[in-house]
């Protein structure tokens, strides 16, 4: 038996399980910087690490570590060293599980990479292919045509390919292509539409066309038609008709011109040309035009001679000279009338003529008015100053006059603007002021600057801007500037002389207004100025005001003879302030109080300058400070402290109510003269103080009276109050600091240990407190402080003596002190009596100095106090009693604990004899041992002495007499005196846990001794019973673990099962190892100790065998297990019974697996080589698999009790051998015979629970190639197709039913294709069965189908549509045969070209209804055309009726109504959907024309123009509908609104 405790015991004495707590709580794990930095960077940063730059692997680890404890906590524990980084498992393990995730994480997108790039090479290889095509096409654009490139850009664009250049390129060049196209073929049609006649010549273009012709030629041009050879000759005549048109327009627009210019030159000229051209042209070429021309030439010859006589009257007698400078003397206007008068009786006709005399009539009366001064008149003609543009003499006269007229304007504007916005009224009056206008004279100003003027509008103008600089100095007050403005305006009028004709008299009496205005301002800006002579500010000194200056400008100013509100309410302003410095000057607050009222009244009627205002406030702010002052110095007289005795005050006389009332008012008022700042702040420092002692709080009162700026500013009010306080505050602070001197380094127990300890107590600060406290003079002190002066020199002395360990001392000290300061409280004695040779202190308290010290105890002031005396008094009792117990705990130890184990069958007992030290003789202990030397006092001496033994006198024997009776003797002496302090509890503890343990040892009762073990253990034990425990706790361990390797022998054993079976299910191997490794490291502790290590041996190396021989079946691992069964069978020491049972087990299970073995290998060998259709059954081999199974047989016999596996197999191998015999011969029969049998084994199988183990596997896979083997072969026979064709339909299809079903399929189809003669499929099925090798009875059929042409095909299935009357089809099978047969020549079926049509039809869109059909109609027709031509609009939207479906009905009924109306129906469903620019309009169209072909069919002659409209907008539906209903026809009944609107 093993004794787990007892074995702990022994690993914790050893130190094992101190360095695992070591290793716990120190970092065993460590790691270099840039080993951590590799390894760890991903898991931090991922793919980020690479581009990340650190100084050194340190920082980077850093960081790392940074990055990574933002999400686990328990990185922060990691600890950096100089070049290494220290750590826990736990962090190593959370390291390494972010490692892992990262790698996966790393390892999944590496994966993600690699499968992008197999599927990028792949999609590359389409998009090259596709990519090369596109390219072949752009190429071989002229080559392939543009169907090869569209196809090539619609392949692209099914793979989704937009963006590549190719794809680019290829649309480009497409949309040019079919740009090229249209431009083309509207080329061909504009030159078709001319003269077929002169087709060819460059004089046939029709100058209607030249427009069109040119547009065109222009979108050649952009897309490079003539860049290609097939557009060359197109474009070159086009270009031929093009020059031909503009050179016949250029010969229009220039005749054109000529007759209007009338110059007769010009006019021959451009007649010359004409004829020119009609030479070439013919004489349909602009006939009316030249027979104009001609006509204006012979008129101009004989209106010339008046013409030229206007000319010459209007350049005589013409207005010369410039603004300013104008001559109006040589103007002469009768000649000019003369020259009038005879063209107008001439009445001449040309234009030429009529615009000269028009120029002249103007002229004449623009001088008549310049020469009679009527400018106004001047005005109104200059407004037809267009006109004479065109005659160059009457142009300059008129821009003379027109210079002139200017001028004067400018002047009068100038004139009116410096008379009107200036500055009048009453002289001081600011509302005048505001009232001046600036904007209109700085318009004029600024549109006269860049004219041209004369000398008297320039001096205007000079006016004008001296005028302007007025106004803007007087409107922005700048009365500086003003003065500057009005000296320059009088330099002006000083050249008044020098000019004639121009009215100063305004400018004059602006600028003496605006004088006499900054004078009145200037008298009130003195007045103003006597503002700043005041009080500024409340800091200002009264004595220092002026007066006399502000009584010189008073008296100044009232002479000055103004009388404007402003000015005498400014005045009186200035006398009120006047006064009110008089009386601040004197001090005569009453007088100041009313002056401010009077001058407060004043500013409510007056708007006073701001410096008025500003003195008016500081002398009310001075007037309320001196009021704030006065009640200040009343509250601060009343509620202050009494003083009962020297450094006692009476606190509660103390009151602060009126204080804070002062405070509240000077708060509010704001003060802010020195005065009032001094006392507010001495009102709230005196608050505080107040407040402060009433609430016993001396360390505010210290910080508010050491407030330097208080010190300054104290009131004499109350300097003996603060007198008194600070004497208070001294004796106060002397008992704080006292007191907590002495109550600091206090002799005392452990709060945690409860042991006493001198190595805390300190005197230094509280002698220094003592000193301090002297100082204070004896008149000055109070009685508290006398007392606590007495107790503290007490108290030092004491503590000197604890400080020294002087014991002895501290009791002759202590005599006569009570802790609780009563005489009838007694300390208990100690148990040494104090020897009477010892030398006490001389300077010994006195019987009265102890009297006053247990005066003061008594009154339990200081309790601290009262506990330390009584703990220094319980601290010598304490000693005496532990010495006692130390003498009783060190006799009778255990010294020797063997250990003996019975083994009886399957069960072992572990049992311990125990050996016990005999009573010890002390050694004599000499007064100079080292160990006395450290204490001065009897009881340390008993406390601190170490027993030594003489070794050579201890004795040693298995006796249990006396074990107990010392320690027994010990433990009562210490009950009768309880110990409570934790390290006295040990040791008493200690004694208790020893007398336990030893009972039991001696009593031999297991349960007693763990228990006493595990009680000791829980608590904290002297080195004396630890050492004992450590012996008896390591052998109780050791027996623990024998008991615990003998059970986990016999625990989770390898067992045969009834079925003959291996089972180890059961098999335990971790508590196995478990108690190896205790065992084996019990052993290694216990070297030294032969006889446990001869007990212990012979089951650690039989449990070392049996746990390699459980892993090696676990492992099945034979080869070991078969080493263990050698070993143990040549140990040269017999193994323990319990051992041999499962040895026996394992060797006969590694029999059987050698069975096995061969029959695996044979069965995995000699089987067909290849695949379903190709096996090779060359390599079928049976000679193996026979002597396998021979030789199985024979071994069998020697197993017991064989399990159901091993038959399994051998059933497994005959089967094998019979289907491989089969299948080599080829007997297919014999086969399917053996794959039955197969089944049985599949059944025998479902029984075995080990049939996952390999060889059934292996079995039921040949077999499975064998049946799909078989099944292949059957299907050939069946289908009757050949092993090739067979093997390539199965690659295919997957399985031979699949075959079967695609064999079933495809006749299927061919049914289908000959029901509904479907060439494509058809085909299809021929290919199908081809591919598959079948044949069927429809076969030969099909295949004649196949091969005849496309046009007979298509006859035999019209003849079978007409056959089975399958409209549907009929109309398929007739769109078919009509694509093909009309293919390329459907643009001669345009509808525009439907013969049908009346000449002057039109088909395109109209808006409005048509007033005449579109085919040739009778009269009645006609009617209907029109009603039809209503009823489509409004079906299509274009024309409003409430019930669009009520004309669709309408037309539906006519169409079949009136046979002859249906063409026209279509043509115009036709027109109103060509060009039509509404898109839900022409999808209105389109439903009505699919309405329509639903119930009649059109003309035989519009047939093919109607299907041709159908298929230009790709209707192909609407075509199939068309053929359908030609082939039914209408019907004879009317359908009804309802069929109309459901089939529509």
């Amino acid at each position: 038996m093993i004794d787990d405790n007892l074995v702990h015991h022994q690993l914790t004495c050893l130190g094992v399980i101190s360095a695992l707590e070591i290793q716990r709580k120190g970092y065993p794990v460590r790691m270099k910087y840039d080993n951590f930095a590799k390894t760890y960077r991903f898991c931090a940063f991922g793919s980020a690490a690479g581009s990340m730059v650190h100084h050194n692997a340190e920082s980077e680890t850093k960081a790392i570590l940074t990055k990574l404890s933002s999400t686990n906590r328990t990185l922060t524990k990691c600890v950096m060293g100089r070049t290494m980084l220290f750590y826990k498992p736990a962090q190593a393990a959370r390291l390494k599980s972010l490692q892992i995730k990262a790698e996966s994480f790393a390892a999944i997108k590496v994966q993600a990479l690699i499968r992008k790039a197999v599927v990028r090479m792949q999609v590359y290889k389409v998009f090259k292919q596709v990519r090369d095509q596109l390219r072949e096409a752009i190429m071989g654009l002229e080559k392939y045509g543009m169907d090869t490139l569209q196809q090539a850009l619609n392949n692209a664009n099914a793979h989704g390919i937009t963006g590549w250049v190719e794809v680019v390129s290829g649309q480009e060049m497409l949309e040019k292509a079919q740009a090229r196209e249209s431009v083309a073929i509207l080329l061909i049609d504009i030159l078709r539409n001319w003269d077929p006649s002169v087709v060819g010549e460059v004089n046939a273009v029709n100058d209607v066309e030249l427009v069109a012709l040119e547009k065109a030629i222009g979108t050649a041009q952009k897309v490079d038609l003539g860049n290609f050879d097939r557009f060359k000759e197109l474009l070159g005549s086009a270009l031929a008709f093009q020059a031909a048109g503009r050179e016949r327009q250029r010969v229009r627009d220039r005749l054109s011109n000529a007759i209007y210019d009338t110059d007769p030159e010009t006019l021959k000229r451009a007649i010359d040309t004409a004829e020119s051209a009609v030479r070439v042209e013919g004489k349909e070429f602009c006939p009316e035009l030249l027979r104009d021309a001609k006509s204006s030439l012979a008129k101009l010859a004989r209106e010339k001679h008046f013409i030229d006589r206007l000319d010459m009257e209007l350049k005589e007698g013409s207005a010369i000279g410039s603004g300013g400078h104008f001559e109006i003397t040589g103007i002469e206007f009768e000649h000019l009338a003369a020259a009038i008068q005879e063209a107008v009786n001439a009445k001449l006709s040309t234009a030429l003529g009529q615009r000269m005399l028009k120029v002249c009539q103007i002229i004449h009366d623009l001088r008549i008015a310049t020469v009679t001064l009527n400018w106004d008149q001047v005005q109104f003609l200059m407004g037809k100053m267009n006109l004479l543009e065109t005659v160059r003499p009457a142009h300059r006269e008129a821009e003379v006059i027109k210079k002139e007229l200017n001028d004067r304007i400018l002047y009068q504007s100038l004139m009116e603007s410096i008379e009107s916005g200036g500055l009048k009224g009453e002289v001081g009056n600011s509302t005048n002021i505001e009232k001046v206008e600036t904007n209109e004279l700085e318009a004029i100003i600024r549109r006269a600057s860049p004219v041209q003027k004369s000398a008297k509008t320039g001096l205007a103008l000079t006016m004008a801007h001296a005028i302007l600089r007025v106004r803007l100095a007087v409107k922005t007050l700048d009365w500086s500037y003003l003065r500057e403005t009005l000296a320059v305006g009088h330099e002006i009028l000083s050249e008044e002389n020098k000019f004639s004709g121009v009215d100063f008299h305004k400018f004059q009496k602006e600028l003496a207004r605006c004088l006499e205005e900054l004078k009145c301002q200037s008298v009130m800006s003195s007045l103003e100025e006597t503002f700043d002579l005041g009080v500024l500010s409340v800091e200002h000194d009264p004595a220092s005001i002026d007066l006399e200056r502000v009584d010189d400008i008073i008296d100044e100013t009232a002479a000055s003879g103004y009388f404007c509100d402003r000015f005498q309410n400014l005045l009186e302003a200035v006398k009120n302030a006047r006064n009110l410095r008089a009386a601040l000057r004197m001090e005569n607050w009453d007088s100041v109080r009313l002056l401010v009222e009077k001058s407060s009244q004043h500013e409510k009627t007056f708007s006073s300058p701001r410096g008025c205002t500003e003195e008016i406030q500081v002398i009310k702010v001075m007037v309320l400070c001196h009021d704030f002052c006065e009640q200040a110095k009343r509250a601060l007289s009343h509620g202050s402290p009494v003083q009962i005795e020297p450094g006692l005050l009476d606190t509660s006389t103390i009151g602060v109510h009126h204080l804070r009332k002062v405070v509240e008012m000077g708060d509010k008022m704001q003060v802010t003269t020195v005065e009032a700042k001094k006392y507010l702040s001495s009102l709230k420092v005196m608050i505080s103080l107040r407040q402060a002692l009433t609430e016993n709080q001396w360390s505010t009162v210290k910080s508010t009276l050491g407030e330097s700026i208080f010190h300054r500013t104290i009131p004499s009010e109350i300097v003996d109050e603060i007198t008194r306080i600070k004497n208070a505050m001294r004796n106060a602070f002397a008992i704080k600091r006292i007191s907590a001197a002495i109550h600091t380094g206090c002799a005392k127990r452990s709060h945690i240990t409860n042991v006493f300890s001198a190595s805390d107590v300190k005197i230094s600060n509280a002698e220094t407190e003592l000193s301090r406290g002297k100082d204070i003079l004896p008149g000055m002190r109070c009685t508290d402080l006398d007392q606590l002066l007495a107790l503290g020199e007490f108290v030092c002395d004491m503590r000197r003596y604890l400080i020294s360990d002087s014991w002895d001392f501290i009791m002759q000290f202590l005599d006569g002190i009570f802790a609780s300061g009563n005489s009838t409280n007694h300390s208990v004695k100690p148990v040494f009596v104090l020897p009477t040779s010892l030398e006490y202190p001389q300077h010994v308290r006195s019987v009265h100095d102890k009297t006053m010290i247990n005066g003061i105890l008594a009154t339990n002031r200081y309790p601290s106090l009262n506990k330390e005396i009584e703990t220094v008094l319980d601290e010598v009792h304490r000693r005496s009693i532990c010495a006692m117990l130390t003498d009783a705990m060190s006799s009778n130890r255990l010294r020797v604990a063997d250990l003996c184990v019975d083994v009886d069958g399957d069960d072992a007992r572990v049992r311990i004899a125990c050996k016990w030290e005999s009573p010890r003789e002390l050694v004599e202990i000499s007064s100079s041992s080292s160990s006395l030397d450290r204490s001065n006092s009897i009881v340390d001496q008993a406390l601190t002495m170490i027993m030594f033994y003489d070794e050579d006198r201890v004795l040693i024997t298995s006796e249990k007499k006396n074990v107990l009776h010392n320690l027994a003797v010990a433990l009562n002496q210490a009950a009768k005196d309880p110990l409570v302090q934790i390290l006295d509890t040990m040791l008493l503890k200690s004694a208790e846990a020893m007398h336990a343990l030893r009972k039991a040892l001696c009593a031999e009762d297991d349960r007693a001794i763990k228990n006493a073990i595990q009680v000791a253990e829980e608590m904290t034990l002297s080195p004396l019973a630890a050492a004992e425990l450590n012996l008896a706790s390591n052998a109780m361990k050791t027996k623990e673990i024998l008991t615990g390797l003998c059970r986990a022998m016999l625990r989770g054993k390898a067992t045969v099962t009834d079925t003959g079976q291996l089972d180890i299910s059961q098999l335990e191997v971790a508590y196995l190892e478990k108690m190896l490794k205790e065992a084996e490291e019990t052993m290694e502790r216990t070297q030294k100790d032969r006889i446990i290590s001869d007990q212990v041996l012979p089951y650690i190396r039989a449990a070392s065998l049996l746990l390699n021989l459980r892993r090696a079946l676990m492992a099945d691992d034979m080869e070991v297990v078969n080493s263990c069964c050698f070993t143990a069978k040549n140990s040269e020491t017999e193994l323990p019974e319990l051992v041999l049972h499962e040895v026996n087990v394992a060797k006969r299970e590694a029999q059987l697996r050698l069975i096995l073995e061969d029959l695996t290998a044979a069965m995995a060998s000699g089987s067909a080589v290849g695949g379903t259709g190709i096996y090779d059954v060359t390599t079928v081999s049976t000679r193996h698999l026979e002597a396998a199974i021979s030789k199985s047989q024979q071994l069998s016999r020697n197993v017991e009790s064989p399990p159901p596996v091993l038959k399994l197999y051998l059933l497994c191998a005959m089967t094998l051998l019979s289907i491989r015999k089969s299948w080599r011969a080829g007997d297919w029969e014999g086969l399917s015979s053996a794959l039955d049998g197969a089944k049985v084994l599949r059944a025998e199988a479902a029984n075995i629970t080990t049939i996952g183990e390999g060889v059934p596997s292996i079995v039921f896979e040949e077999i499975e190639a064998a049946s799909k083997e078989c099944e292949f072969r059957n299907m050939l026979g069946d289908l009757n197709i050949s092993r090739a064709k067979g093997k390539k339909s199965l690659e295919r299809h997957g399985s031979p039913n699949a075959v079967r079903a695609h064999a079933a399929k495809i006749i299927a189809m061919g049914e289908s294709a000959l029901e509904y003669l479907d060439r494509s499929m058809l085909l299809e099925t021929l290919a199908e069965a081809n591919e598959l090798g079948i044949h069927f009875d429809s076969e030969e059929q099909i295949r004649i189908l196949c091969a005849i042409p496309e046009q007979s095909f298509m006859e035999v299935k019209l003849r079978s549509a007409l056959a089975s009357n399958d409209s549907k089809m009929i109309s398929q099978v007739t769109v078919e045969i009509k694509s093909r047969n009309l293919e390329g020549c459907w643009g001669q079926y345009a509808i525009d070209r439907y013969p049908g049509l009346r000449k002057d039809a039109s088909i395109s869109w109209a808006p409005v209804p048509l007033e005449v059909p579109l085919t040739h109609l009778d009269h009645q027709g006609a009617a209907h055309a029109t009603k039809l031509s209503k009823l489509i609009l409004g079906v299509m939207r274009e024309r409003f009726y409430p019930y669009p479906v009520g004309c669709l009905n309408e037309i539906i009924k006519l169409g079949v109504v009136f046979p002859e109306v249906r063409d026209e129906i279509y043509c115009q469903i036709c027109g109103q959907m060509t060009g039509n620019p509404d898109p839900m309009s022409i999808k209105y169209g389109w439903d009505l024309m699919a309405s329509c072909i639903s119930f009649f069919p059109p003309g035989s002659e519009l047939e093919n123009y109607l299907e041709e409209f159908l298929r230009r907008y790709d209707r192909m539906d609407l075509v199939v509908s068309l053929h359908e209903i030609i082939f039914l026809g209408s019907g004879d009944k009317l359908p009804s609104l309802r069929e109309v609107v459901g089939r529509g």
